[in-house]
């Protein structure tokens, strides 16, 4: 639902958008936030904040995002009415910063210390027990996996310091990526879409320490699509496959033939031959 709300809340925020379409895109968020903050995911909100930040910074008109807060902080307040109190104080706990590190460091530490304990280069594909399916292991009788909470912890696990450069390296290659084109692409035709695809890939790099954002279902898929959507966009456009007719020149390619391209015969006045007197 976060996910959802992000790319709703890149579309409000064009500067191109209809008031009409704005008016259905807030009437469609209000539910959303109510039916995210209703079911206490302070995950999912948090994830949320970030990925507003980014759309914050990179419209750089920050009166545009009054109504978006204000729907989110109306949903707090109903779903605290509707659970009398109870959801206030799950979302306090955000504030409990000891549990917010325990809850970020434990992964991590388990990783970290299996790795400490003679495992430098990991132990193999599935020894965290992730995608191993139930059936599978008791067939096999794999009964010794090293469980971790987070993608970064199983990283650790099964691939060891190589993996975690190798991920890493890519990770920051990804986010040098984001970073440069957002600023290339405002006020383009792609950036909506591509400040959305952006957003989301950030709040799964926040939320990669003690989640599942790049091996979860459906998470892990989609995250990996939004990174593609965006590079793909930035390289077409790149090229002017975007471009009005006005902007760039218009370059036709030859006709395609059977399975190769064969320029077209040249044509132009009939050569007439010369009589002889």
């Amino acid at each position: 639902m976060a996910y959802v709300m992000i790319f709703a809340i890149a579309l409000i925020s064009d500067p191109q958008a209809r008031r009409k379409d704005r008016l259905l895109l807030l009437a469609a968020v209000l539910p959303i936030a109510y039916a995210m903050v209703r079911s206490g995911a302070r995950s999912a909100l948090v994830s949320l904040a970030c990925g507003f930040l980014v759309i914050a910074w990179q419209r750089r008109n920050f009166q545009n995002f009054v109504l978006i807060p204000a729907c989110i902080i109306l949903a707090i307040k109903l779903g605290t009415v509707v659970t009398g109190g109870a959801l206030m104080e799950r979302y306090g706990t955000l504030l409990h910063f000891d549990e917010i590190y325990d809850r970020q460091a434990i992964p991590i530490s388990i990783g970290w210390n299996y790795m400490l304990d003679d495992h430098g280069l990991g132990s193999g594909l599935g020894k965290s027990g992730y995608s191993v399916p139930s059936f599978l292991s008791n067939k096999v009788g794999f009964t010794n996996a090293v469980s971790a909470d987070g993608d970064l912890g199983r990283l650790m696990i099964e691939l060891g310091v190589p993996g975690l450069i190798f991920f890493g390296r890519i990770i920051w290659v990804a986010f040098l990526t984001l970073y440069r084109q957002l600023d290339r692409l405002r006020d383009t035709p792609v950036s909506t879409v591509a400040l959305a695809s952006a957003a989301c890939v950030f709040m799964a790099i926040i939320s990669l320490p003690s989640g599942s954002p790049f091996l979860g279902i459906p998470m892990g898929a989609m995250v990996w699509f939004f990174l593609g959507t965006f590079i793909k966009l930035a390289d077409e456009y790149e090229r002017g496959s975007f471009a009005q007719p006005a902007e760039t020149a218009v370059v036709m390619a030859p006709p395609k033939r059977f399975l190769y391209y064969r320029p077209p015969a040249q044509t132009g006045p009939p050569i007439h031959s010369r009589k002889s007197p």
